[in-house]
């Protein structure tokens, strides 16, 4: 088995930083998304992730996975880092009259109306080079624009890797393409 992360290679690398590129699939109704990350990352963030989720009457065999974290090779990984890619990378659409700031006071509450986010799909992974690349289809919210904006929230591994920056090609049409940068304090961005 191979582990994510070892004691030993907490900081085994300099930058975090998360590359993802979004193309729109007009024919499916999706955007078809590649995240590429640091195995180390993902497995430090998911562990954080897991542990902050865990309830006061939580079993002792919830506790201990939470606490173990998560490898590729294990056999609940795909449905895991789909459920907690969801939670951090995603589209929320929102009233156009809600502003920013706004928004990120709101982003991450406990109750999510499942009809204002995205919903993400496995699709598959490759790794390469000491990265993993993540494939997944995400599944937009439906929003009829002149009621709402589309923003994209990027906040993976944010709250457990410092200095994290993450950026995002977004490419709604094969004649438009662009670049969202995300860091602390700027975690979420308007679609255009």
């Amino acid at each position: 088995m191979v582990g994510l992360m070892s004691p030993t290679n907490v900081s085994a690398h300099p930058f975090h930083v998360c590359v993802g590129q979004m193309t729109w699939n007009a024919e499916a109704k999706h955007w078809e998304v590649s995240l590429r990350l640091h195995p180390q990352d993902l497995e430090r963030s998911m562990k954080v992730w897991r542990t902050s989720s865990l309830s006061p009457d939580s079993t002792p065999a919830e506790i201990e996975a939470a606490h173990k974290g998560c490898s590729v090779e294990d056999r609940e990984f795909e449905e895991l880092v789909v459920t907690y890619l969801d939670s951090q990378f995603f589209l929320r659409r929102a009233p156009v009259a809600m502003q920013q700031d706004e928004l990120e006071k709101v982003l991450n509450a406990t109750k999510r109306e499942a009809k204002d986010f995205s919903k993400l799909k496995w699709v598959g992974r490759e790794q390469e080079k000491g990265w993993l690349w993540i494939h997944l289809e995400m599944q937009p919210p439906e929003a009829d624009l002149a009621v709402y904006r589309v923003w994209l929230c990027h906040q993976l591994f944010m709250e457990a890797v410092s200095r994290q920056e993450n950026s995002v090609v977004v490419q709604p049409s094969k004649q438009i393409k662009y670049s969202l940068e995300y860091k602390k304090g700027s975690l979420l961005h308007p679609l255009r």
